[in-house]
């Protein structure tokens, strides 16, 4: 069974294959990505994040907020109208703005196999995303963060 956690990105830049890489090889000297796509290039699509010698990858998506029709567009609105008006709730007022201004989604699948450490390199990997390029984590179940605290649940 999979489980998807993403970061809703608000910044036009993304890093190459490589650049994303040697940052998470800093503290995991394991930490491989394999891509079928151009490493040097920021235009990559998907790449299998290995962290661990002994476990599945964790599947990395981006993709590209190109439009309406485009994933990531219809993505964001899926999300947009599952949370629904805000009300008074600024902290659900935050997450539609930020929803809105969405340029690219970073969608991590955890295989079944996802132990302590996966979790833990997943979170490195999106957090990198949240401070260098406008990131917000949402995880399936749970709901949108700030930080280790949920700010909008969803089930």
């Amino acid at each position: 069974m999979s489980y998807y956690v993403r970061a809703f990105c608000t910044d036009n830049s993304r890093p190459s294959v490589d650049e994303l890489e040697a940052i998470l090889k800093r503290d995991n000297k394991a930490a491989h990505l394999v891509t079928d796509d151009d490493r040097k290039s920021v235009s990559w699509s998907q790449a299998e994040f290995n962290y661990k010698e002994d476990n599945q990858p964790i599947v990395v998506e981006i993709n590209i907020n190109s439009g309406d029709d485009s994933l990531a567009a219809e993505e964001s609105q899926e999300f947009f109208d599952k949370i629904g008006k805000p009300g008074l709730s600024i902290s659900k007022r935050r997450v539609l703005n930020h929803l809105k201004n969405t340029r690219f989604i970073v969608c991590c699948q955890l295989l079944s196999d996802i132990d302590d450490d996966g979790y833990h390199w997943n979170g490195e990997l999106l957090n990198y995303f949240v401070k260098n390029h406008g990131g917000m984590i949402q995880a399936d179940g749970e709901g949108f963060y700030d930080g280790r605290k949920i700010v909008v649940e969803l089930s």
